[in-house]
């Protein structure tokens, strides 16, 4: 998780740093889609609802995080560097803004890879939600759901 928020303090301040506003509102809200059901579905665990809502929840968090951070945000980290960089090496400040985006480009690649590795979590974590009833968290013991 440190790597993830080194990761992230990086790239808005870079982003932020280099006036590329644009860029760093796209991967911002790309990662915000599916905050909001990790939130529900982890609210719903502690109620009498954990077996309905919690796993409908879940199911729409793990669909909408393989959409965006694994699906979408390869596309687009492959986009920035293709389309964005040789425009900027012809600009006047290139010495300045070339090596920030390879810098930027890093931090993304870290943090598809740490997504691809939480993927996996989540998708376990389904796994044992759907075929053995008990909501396993990797962080935590099982959680019995009956």
């Amino acid at each position: 998780m440190l790597v993830h928020h080194i990761c992230a303090i990086s790239l808005l301040a870079g982003y932020m740093w280099t006036n590329f506003h644009c860029i760093g509102v796209f991967f911002a809200t790309l990662h915000d889609v599916s905050d909001p059901f990790i939130a529900i579905a982890r609210m719903f665990v502690a109620t009498k609802y954990k077996n309905s809502i919690s796993a409908v929840t879940f199911v729409v968090m793990w669909f909408s995080w393989l959409y965006t951070r694994i699906l979408v945000l390869p596309t687009s980290i492959w986009a920035v560097l293709k389309y964005t960089t040789p425009i900027l090496r012809n600009l006047d400040q290139s010495y300045y803004y070339v090596p920030f985006m390879y810098s930027m480009l890093f931090f993304l690649s870290c943090m598809l890879l740490l997504h691809c590795y939480w993927f996996i979590m989540i998708t376990q974590m389904l796994y044992s939600l759907a075929f053995k009833g008990k909501l396993y968290d990797p962080q935590k013991k099982d959680i019995d759901l009956k």
